[in-house]
């Protein structure tokens, strides 16, 4: 069973999704809904009841009887082209449209299916057609997914709008089915990362267990200690055993975590909006993340190459300066100066802690403190902001754990896991995105078209 959540708060399960007759109501619903930007040409208006009562159309509903959406099928779908003969009969025609709210959901691609569902059970359709505008590049990529593939360019007889002409032929029940069953790149990313640490770290040592054979360094039994004294000390590239280095190779879900956090960020850029496998982003958050885990990594494999574990926890001040000046610049470039606003109070705290430092000739006291009091103060503000999403979690937690983790640096001198407080809120909220409402959604965009 799979649900999703709104930004309203609303549960949608994809799952109890309704097709049913057009009533006067849904159709009044309908011609009011206005959409955003270049989808205002999907505006509706009252003179549209009368075409939605055609017996063609099809409302959509949640398991609470809700609207979600409507479907259009045959000719009613089509479109006025200048070309001619583009509709030929071995094609059934389908049309829909997504409540406005809905839109950017991670609505589009179910949505899309029960509709290809509804249409194979009640009129023994396989082969579908749909006409998209040009322009919605979103919607054009949904519908690949879902197994259409472009048929023809074509103009709009009346708007001269240019339309893509798309086709799926063979559909069949088994593919609603297995509709939420496809893994996106962080699946394969993760699971893959997750199969070389697993190799690295078990097969050598079951190896040389059974067989008495050294490969990669054998067995990891008497590495502990020698690792410990590595972290802490330093010994260089070109100084670890094989097997030291293999105790090590977790870290590589730090390097495979930025890969997949610049995919997602470049995937935002195209799509102009991004609800991600996880969470809900704006290219310049997901870009923000996919820059602090790039330094995070760099800073955590050079101190633990070089003993500098003390330094590791550095992405964290480095990444919130860089982006504290990268988008406000942005945003006066754009012409957007009314939107910009520095933090004052929390860039003077700062400012004293790396005062504090230099004043105290590197006791690396005051700096650390000036970081645990901005997570401090960050913390609080975020939990009074009261948004329960899985985004927010992931910024409570983040906080809180770098508040602790920076406590235990300063109050203890240890720092072997002061760079951590990231990863670990990412994993948690990776636990908490399959359970309840932190479900996972799979990475899509949700479009509206007929």
């Amino acid at each position: 069973m799979r649900k999703i959540y709104t930004k309203e708060g609303e549960i949608i399960d994809t799952k109890e999704l309704q097709i049913t007759a057009m009533t006067t109501e849904f159709a009044r619903q309908i011609s009011s809904w206005k959409y955003e930007g270049i989808y205002s040409m999907y505006d509706h208006n009252e003179e549209d009841i009368k075409n939605l009562m055609d017996g063609t159309h099809y409302a959509c509903t949640d398991a609470s009887g809700g609207l979600v959406g409507y479907f259009c099928y045959g000719a009613q779908a089509q479109i006025p082209t200048v070309e001619a003969n583009i509709y030929d009969v071995n094609f059934l025609d389908i049309g829909l449209g997504l409540a406005p709210k809905l839109c950017g959901q991670n609505l589009g691609l179910p949505f899309l299916y029960k509709g290809l569902e509804y249409a194979h059970s009640n009129f023994e359709a396989t082969n579908f057609r749909l006409s998209v505008a040009k322009q919605n590049e979103r919607a054009i990529k949904v519908y690949k997914r879902a197994g259409f593939k472009t048929s023809q360019d074509v103009t709009h007889a009346k708007t001269n709008d240019k339309f893509v002409v798309m086709k799926r032929t063979s559909y069949s029940a088994e593919d609603y089915a297995n509709s939420d069953e496809k893994w996106d790149f962080s699946d394969y990313a993760f699971t893959i990362t997750g199969i070389i640490v697993g190799v690295l770290l078990v097969l050598p040592d079951l190896l040389y267990s059974l067989f008495g054979f050294a490969f990669l360094g054998g067995s990891m039994a008497d590495t502990a200690t020698d690792l410990a004294e590595g972290l802490t000390y330093g010994r260089g590239p070109g100084n670890w055993r094989l097997s030291e280095l293999r105790a090590l190779s977790p870290l590589l879900f730090l390097l495979t975590t930025t890969i997949v956090f610049f995919h997602e960020a470049i995937t935002t850029r195209k799509t102009d909006g991004y609800k991600g496998s996880l969470f809900t982003h704006t290219f310049e958050s997901l870009f923000e993340e996919a820059i602090y885990m790039a330094i995070t990594t760099i800073m955590v494999f050079y101190s633990v190459l070089f003993g500098a574990m003390y330094a590791s926890w550095l992405a964290g001040p480095i990444t919130w300066i860089l982006f504290i000046i990268i988008f406000p610049l942005v945003r006066i470039k754009r012409g957007k100066a009314d939107d910009v606003s520095f933090p004052w109070f929390l860039l003077t705290i700062f400012a004293i802690g790396i005062v504090g430092e230099i004043v105290t000739g590197g006791a690396w006291i005051a700096f650390p403190v000036s970081w645990l009091i901005i997570c401090g103060v960050k913390l609080v503000t975020t939990i009074r902001d009261r948004d329960t999403s899985v985004d927010n979690l992931f910024n409570i937690l983040y906080y809180a754990f770098s508040v602790v983790l920076m406590a235990v640096g300063v109050g203890f001198n240890f720092w072997m896991t002061s760079w951590a407080a990231f990863p670990i809120a990412l994993f948690i909220c990776w636990v908490a995105s399959k359970f309840g409402r932190y479900k996972k959604a799979k990475p899509e965009t949700d479009t509206e078209t007929e």
